[in-house]
C-alpha cells in the first residue's frame, strides 16, 4: 500500500510539473523574429485596447474604448482617465497632453490636471469606416476620415437607412446620375441623383485627411478621395505614408479584384475614390469579373484625370493595417515603412526604394492593431490577447542571458528530475 501511494505521488508530481511547464512555455500569441533581433513583452492582458502612444519619458499610454491607461518605464500600470461616454479610436502625445478621437470628436486631455477639451465635434465618423487615425507633426494634428460606404453608394441596410448615413464630399463634385436601388452617389438611401448634378462640398468631409493646427486652431483639408486609412505616419522628410484599404465586391456597387495599398499622400491631391483605386479606373479590365457588368463611374467630371499611383500594392484585400515609419534608423534602415499584414500574419518593412522584407512573424490567433517606433525599437499592440510587444536589435548582453521563462522551465525540469530520483532510491531501499 505504501508503495502504491508513493507511485501515485510520483505520477502527480510529474503531471503537475508537465502541466506547469506547458503553461509557462505556451502563449496563445507569440512573435518569431529573425536573427539579429529580439523581443520582449511590455504588458499583457490589455484586451480591448485600441491604440498606443509614448511620451519623452518612455511612458506608454494605452487607449481603450472609454479609458486611457499609463505604463511607466518600470512597468507599473495605472488608470489615467475614464469616461463611459467616450468611444476612443486613436491617440497621440505632445507636450504633456494627449489628443484622441472619440466618435465624431477630436479631444485634448491635459495629463497633469485631467482637464479635457473638445477641439472638434463634427467629424463625419459614421458608416463602415468610422475609426479615424491620428498623426502629429510639429503643431499640426492630422486626422483621417474614412468613407461612409464601400464605393460611394449606401446600401439598403436597415440601420444605415434609419441613421441617414451617406458620404459627404469635402469639395464640390459633379455626378454622372448613376443610381443603385433608387439611390445615387453621395446621397441618402432612396435619393436618386441626376446627370451633371453638383454636390456641394462640406468640411470636414468623408474619405479625406484634414489637419488641426494647435497653434491657432485653424482647420484645413489636406487630401481627399482616400477610401479608408488603416495606418499613417511621417518619414524623416515630413512626407506622409498611409495604408489605404481597397474596395470590396459587395452590393450595391461591388468592385472586383481590388487590393490594399500604401500611398504617399500629398497636400491638395485627389486620390480617386470612388471611381479609381490604386491609380486605375474601376471601369477598367483590372476590376472586371466574368459574371458581372462593367462598373459605371459615379462622377462625370474627375478632379484629376490621373490620380496618383500607390507606392506599394498588396496582393490581398482587407489585410494591411497598423503603419509606422522608422525615421531615425532605430531598428531598420532609415525611413523604412513598417506595417502588419493580417492574412500573412507578418510584420513587413518596406524600404524607401520599395524593397519588401519581413523580420517579424506573429504566431497564433493574433492581430497587430497599432505600431509605434520609439528610441529603442518597435512597439506593437496585439489586440486579441492584449499584449504589447517591443522588438529591438540584438546585443551581446541579451544574447548571452536566459529569459526568465526559460530559466523557470529549466528549474522545474531539474526539480522533477531530482524528485523522481529520490523517490526511485526510496523504493529501491524498501524492496531490499
Amino acid at each position: 500500500m505504501k508503495r502504491f501511494i508513493t507511485l501515485i505521488l510520483l505520477a502527480c508530481v510529474i503531471s503537475v510539473g508537465t502541466f506547469f511547464i506547458y503553461k509557462i512555455s505556451r502563449e496563445k500569441v507569440k512573435l518569431s523574429v529573425s536573427n539579429g533581433y529580439e523581443y520582449k513583452i511590455i504588458a499583457k492582458g490589455q484586451q480591448g485596447a485600441k491604440a498606443i502612444c509614448e511620451d519623452e519619458n518612455n511612458n506608454i499610454y494605452i487607449a481603450f474604448k472609454s479609458a486611457i491607461k499609463i505604463i511607466n518605464e518600470d512597468g507599473n500600470e495605472k488608470q489615467l482617465y475614464e469616461d463611459s461616454s467616450l468611444d476612443i479610436y486613436s491617440i497621440v502625445y505632445k507636450d504633456g497632453k494627449l489628443y484622441f478621437i472619440s466618435g465624431s470628436s477630436l479631444m485634448e486631455l491635459e495629463i497633469e490636471s485631467k482637464k479635457v477639451e473638445t477641439l472638434m465635434n463634427n467629424l463625419p465618423n459614421t458608416g463602415e469606416y468610422n475609426e479615424s487615425k491620428l498623426v502629429l507633426k510639429d503643431n499640426k494634428i492630422y486626422v483621417t476620415i474614412g468613407a461612409a460606404t464601400n464605393s460611394g453608394v449606401v446600401s439598403g441596410d436597415e440601420l444605415v437607412k434609419a441613421a441617414g448615413i451617406y458620404d459627404k464630399t469635402p469639395l464640390d463634385i459633379t455626378l454622372n446620375g448613376i443610381n443603385y436601388d433608387q439611390t445615387g452617389a453621395f446621397a441618402k438611401y432612396g435619393t436618386e441623383t441626376k446627370k451633371n448634378e453638383v454636390v456641394k462640398g462640406v468640411f470636414p468631409g468623408n474619405a479625406s485627411i484634414i489637419y488641426y493646427d494647435l497653434s491657432n486652431k485653424n482647420k484645413r483639408l489636406y487630401a481627399w478621395g482616400i477610401r479608408n486609412i488603416e495606418g499613417i505616419d511621417f518619414n524623416s522628410k515630413g512626407e506622409i505614408y498611409a495604408v489605404v484599404g481597397g474596395m470590396e465586391p459587395v452590393k450595391p456597387r461591388p468592385i472586383y479584384g481590388d487590393v490594399d495599398y500604401i500611398y504617399k499622400l500629398e497636400k491638395d491631391m485627389w486620390y480617386g475614390w470612388p471611381d479609381f483605386s490604386g491609380g486605375d479606373s474601376v471601369d477598367s479590365s483590372r476590376f472586371g469579373d466574368k459574371d458581372s457588368e462593367k462598373t459605371q463611374l459615379l462622377l462625370s467630371i474627375h478632379p484629376s484625370k490621373n490620380p496618383p499611383a500607390p507606392f506599394f500594392q498588396s496582393k490581398n484585400l482587407s489585410s494591411l493595417t497598423a503603419l509606422a515609419i522608422d525615421k531615425k534608423e532605430i531598428i531598420f534602415p532609415k525611413d523604412s515603412i513598417i506595417f502588419f499584414d493580417k492574412k500573412e500574419n507578418k510584420v513587413f518593412t518596406l524600404s524607401k526604394e520599395g524593397v519588401l522584407n519581413s523580420y517579424i512573424t506573429l504566431k497564433g490567433n493574433g492581430e497587430i492593431n497599432d505600431i509605434k517606433v520609439d528610441n529603442t525599437g518597435v512597439i506593437m499592440l496585439e489586440k486579441n490577447q492584449g499584449t504589447i510587444f517591443q522588438v529591438f536589435k540584438e546585443n551581446n548582453q541579451n544574447a548571452i542571458s536566459f529569459s526568465k521563462k526559460l530559466l523557470m522551465t529549466i528549474t522545474f525540469i531539474l526539480l522533477i528530475f531530482i524528485v523522481t530520483i529520490l523517490i526511485k532510491l526510496k523504493l529501491t531501499k524498501e524492496v531490499k
